[in-house]
């Protein structure tokens, strides 16, 4: 399998505010790493720091990718924004679990339960 990966965001009104949907598929890795952060550069522009991450495509994700997700957060926490993981595929939920951050994140079950968090 190669290194692609997929990366779409949506934005989507949730009582009364917009909350940004990035969806991530295929593989998170040192060699895609650059392409995927450029994808999101210009995700907070508009100043707009509530974010759901749909990585229940994630096939592989390296250190690199960690990163990418640690980062996402921080910027957000500084904003005073929200971020919410949903539904980590299996995959990925082993990560977070052996590097004993799913603690760190808010992780929801599915999307549906992410949305609500912003309700």
């Amino acid at each position: 399998m190669d290194n692609l990966s997929f990366v779409r965001i949506e934005y989507e009104n949730i009582s009364n505010s917009v909350v940004k949907v990035v969806y991530l598929q295929g593989k998170i890795t040192a060699m895609n790493g650059i392409e995927i952060n450029n994808k999101l550069k210009n995700l907070f522009e508009d100043n707009n720091y509530n974010v759901i991450v749909d990585i229940s495509e994630i096939d592989y994700m390296d250190s690199k990718g960690m990163a990418m997700l640690l980062t996402l957060a921080k910027t957000i926490d500084q904003n005073q924004g929200k971020l919410i993981l949903s539904k980590p595929s299996a995959f990925v939920k082993e990560l977070l679990d052996l590097t004993n951050l799913s603690s760190f994140f808010n992780i929801a079950s599915d999307l549906a339960s992410a949305r609500n968090e912003f309700s």
